[in-house]
């Protein structure tokens, strides 16, 4: 392997050692250790964002004098590169076999120094891989990662706070901001993360004293802090959602314009049985909340029927009901007109 590229290796899998032990590592540091300048960090920080960008677990914090964790907005690189005080975390274990995992691969590095090695194709790709923090047993009992890429730095580090909290068995606190707009504060249990890609958001499963386990939007969470304090666990994700999924949903799929292979995507976390008809496919699936799939349904029109359950069914006949009509006013009134 390239000396350079080992270098790469020992400096992520030591900023992953100790932000799992400790406090991660700071860019002073960094800089002293292994030799960056303000330019090299420049680099450095882009690239973990990179690798942020991919809903992989790093984060830039500051340390307050009582170690409070304030959360660093990373809008300018060339000044950030410059404060000492930053600290770089990365919550990925599976960074201790990141040197073998690489010398595994053939990778072909033309470029002497760190920061242009980081930016081959094959460097890069080997690097983002190994730091998948989905892939690590620790996590699997606990984290559905499918999540999409394109999400802000703020959503990463409320991501990466709570998967150290579950990773550590940290209670949190944590602040709620309802849809009527009141705050509520709230001590909790982080039990599990799970990217509901029907409605394209995060969801945090958790226990709250009184030992009922809750879920709510991540994107309703307005701040976290871990506390010390820890708490024990029994918990799976996959069987606790299994176990939601109370709700028997049956639609017939008409394939105009590719639409099964479409739904199958959307489905794909879900136990889909299919029956073939003469003119569409019939989907049968257990789901915790059938009112979550209307829009998804409405979105493909006259493709998608909902047999069960009756509920939804009515809910959608009722709203393209009052639609079709508002559309036959119209028309009556430019009769009228004409």
């Amino acid at each position: 392997m390239d000396d350079e590229l080992k270098k790469a290796c020992a400096l992520y899998s030591e900023i992953c050692n100790r932000s799992i032990n400790g406090r991660g590592m700071s860019v002073s540091e960094v800089k002293k250790k292994y030799g960056f300048k303000k330019r090299d960090v420049v680099v450095l920080f882009q690239f973990l964002i990179d690798i942020a960008d991919l809903d992989h677990c790093v984060d830039f914090v500051r340390y307050g004098s009582n170690n409070e964790i304030k959360g660093v907005e990373m809008d300018n690189l060339e000044e950030s590169a410059s404060d000492g005080s930053i600290y770089i975390l990365i919550y990925d274990k599976g960074a201790f076999l990141l040197q073998d995992r690489i010398d595994e691969t053939e990778i072909s590095l033309n470029n002497d120094t760190f920061l242009r090695s980081i930016k081959s194709n094959e460097a890069n790709t080997a690097l983002k891989e190994i730091s998948n923090v989905s892939d690590t047993d620790d996590l699997n009992p606990f984290v559905i990662n499918k999540g999409l890429r394109k999400n802000t730095r703020i959503e990463r580090c409320k991501k990466s706070k709570l998967i150290r909290a579950i990773l550590e068995q940290n209670m949190v606190n944590i602040v709620i901001e309802n849809e009527n707009h009141g705050i509520i504060t709230k001590t909790i249990s982080p039990l599990g993360l799970r990217y509901v890609k029907l409605l394209e958001k995060y969801e945090l499963i958790y226990e709250e004293n009184n030992k009922k386990i809750k879920r709510v939007d991540m994107s309703a969470i307005t701040d976290i802090k871990l506390l010390e304090k820890k708490y024990s666990r029994s918990f799976n994700i996959y069987e606790y959602i299994k176990n939601e999924r109370k709700t028997k949903m049956v639609l017939n799929v008409y394939d105009d314009g590719n639409v099964i292979s479409k739904l199958d995507k959307i489905l794909a976390e879900y136990d889909v049985s299919k029956q073939e008809e003469k003119d569409y496919i019939e989907y049968s699936f257990m789901v915790e909340n059938a009112d979550m799939f209307e829009n998804m349904v409405k979105s493909y029109g006259r493709s998608v029927i909902v047999i069960e359950p009756a509920s939804l069914r009515d809910k959608i006949y009722q709203e393209t009901k009052k639609t079709f009509e508002f559309y036959e006013t119209l028309s009556d009134e430019k009769t009228f007109e004409d």
